[in-house]
């Protein structure tokens, strides 16, 4: 897997993945997260297995906080996938994100709000499995995975208890 950061030179790759994408919606497309830029630090990331970009994460950065969201100016963010992505592939993907935040930018939290799943039910299946697969981190990529975990399960099943 290769992380590649966003940036402007890539909006036409990024539209026409979620164009395609199993799970992409019109808010996902650059010119629309690109009408608040000015507000947010993007730290989008394009994700390519060999020469295939399988998947793009919406995301920007809080410096202050060391916090990533994905992404605060949309309704949701998420893992968009290309249509031929695997479950294996999505546990790997997320994985190279994390240490991809961890190791370039410091991050010591990471917000990530789905797309909602009535959307999809495939991709609640998919997302499911990928909490289970924590293995292989540093101590700290560790802390940022299980925040991740406890906040993806928050936005899917709410805070209580």
């Amino acid at each position: 897997m290769r992380v590649v950061p966003y940036h402007s030179d890539y909006a036409e790759v990024w539209n026409d993945f979620v164009e395609h994408s199993k799970n992409g919606t019109f808010l996902l497309k650059r010119h629309f997260m690109d009408y608040h830029a000015h507000r947010f630090i993007d730290c989008s990331l394009l994700v390519y297995k060999d020469k295939e970009l399988i998947a793009l994460f919406p995301a920007n950065f809080v410096k202050e906080e060391h916090t990533v969201y994905s992404h605060q100016g949309l309704t949701y963010g998420g893992l968009i996938m290309g249509r031929d992505i695997t479950a294996t592939d999505v546990l790997v993907t997320l994985k190279e994100i994390c240490l991809w935040y961890t190791q370039h930018m410091h991050v010591s939290t990471l917000f990530y709000k789905p797309i909602p799943y009535i959307r999809n039910i495939l991709l609640r299946r998919i997302y499911m499995l990928c909490f289970v697969w924590v293995r292989y981190c540093t101590q700290e990529q560790h802390h940022l995975w299980l925040s991740w975990i406890i906040l993806f399960r928050c936005a899917l099943y709410g805070c209580e208890g």
